[in-house]
């Protein structure tokens, strides 16, 4: 369905473009033969006609400079559909962070991107991911980006877009925006129950209005579902290295357990055999694998009544 609006647009846009380049041809001549019979005489021709034809040509312009928009939203709104879909249904962090901004800097025609997210032991603020408009990552010295903007909308939680950094009067003050000549900056929080859990940031060095409305809408709804998609991602990671750790201090107890020359026999609440070390499977002349889960009693030796 969206290729199919695509094409559509691609295709009114086109004969839109061949119905102004008549009309502006049009007007032309109609130009040319007015002043040219002005020149012989007192002939005077009503400009009314010239008139309709360029509110013509300029009513053709400004729909197609709909048109083009439209599909522009369209295209932005397709990569933001396949965007998400990929980042819910994945568990990779560094995969995640890649794709949420490469997705961003491709809808807003940013130069660069970065993901800065809040560290839970510190509470630091630290950039995870830095690209350009290639999909390169960045090496360290062209990270170059407004730690002030950055900060406010951490702190604020508020969206931060501004389209001329060096002359607007809430940021020019900023020794990074003046220092960096920075043009349009857009920065978004990443919020998850009420509770920032990083930004994305945006940047063109070049470019001046930059982020529309279109753009600010498109990055505010993905960085909602981007953020879920990165603390599911965090919670997984946390998860695997528990398990890691568990597995690790498994692996080195059962270790000890069998350089222990005494048979060692461990049970749970309900007397069932967990652990059969080594020596108490040579001791007992019992397997281990018949051992293990089975009721403590039903493995040691009956006590001797007489003793």
């Amino acid at each position: 369905m969206v290729e199919q609006i695509t094409s559509t647009s691609s295709v009114l846009q086109s004969r839109l473009a061949q119905i102004r380049q008549i009309t502006q041809d049009l007007t032309r001549t109609l130009q040319a033969q007015r002043d040219l019979l002005q020149t012989r005489g007192d002939i005077m021709i009503s400009s009314e006609g010239l008139n309709g034809l360029q509110q013509v040509h300029d009513e053709l312009a400004e729909l197609g400079k709909r048109l083009l928009g439209d599909a522009t939203e369209i295209q932005q709104l397709r990569a933001l559909a396949r965007t998400t879909e990929l980042i819910n249904s994945a568990l990779d962090l560094n995969l995640i962070l890649d794709d949420v901004i490469d997705t961003v800097v491709a809808m807003t025609g940013a130069e660069r991107g970065y993901i800065i997210l809040r560290d839970t032991e510190t509470n630091r603020l630290e950039i995870h991911v830095a690209r350009n408009a290639e999909q390169q990552n960045l090496r360290p010295e062209e990270i170059l980006l407004s730690y002030s903007v950055i900060e406010q909308v951490a702190r604020d939680g508020q969206l931060i877009v501004t389209n001329d950094a060096a002359n607007d009067k809430g940021l020019s003050n900023s020794t990074s925006i003046v220092g960096l000549r920075l043009r349009s900056i857009l920065c978004a929080p990443l919020m998850r129950k009420g509770h920032l859990t990083g930004v994305i940031y945006a940047d063109n060095r070049i470019r001046t209005d930059l982020f529309g409305e279109r753009e600010k809408r498109l990055v505010l709804a993905f960085a909602n579902q981007a953020a879920v998609a990165i603390e599911n991602a965090l919670l997984f990671e946390e998860v695997r290295a528990s398990l890691v750790e568990i597995t690790h201090m498994k692996d080195l107890m059962a270790n000890v357990f069998a350089s222990i020359p005494s048979g060692v026999i461990t049970t749970d609440a309900d007397d069932l055999i967990t652990t059969f070390n080594a020596a108490a499977t040579r001791i007992l002349d019992i397997p281990e694998e018949d051992a293990l889960h089975q009721p403590v009693w039903a493995v040691l030796p009956a006590p001797d009544e007489s003793l």
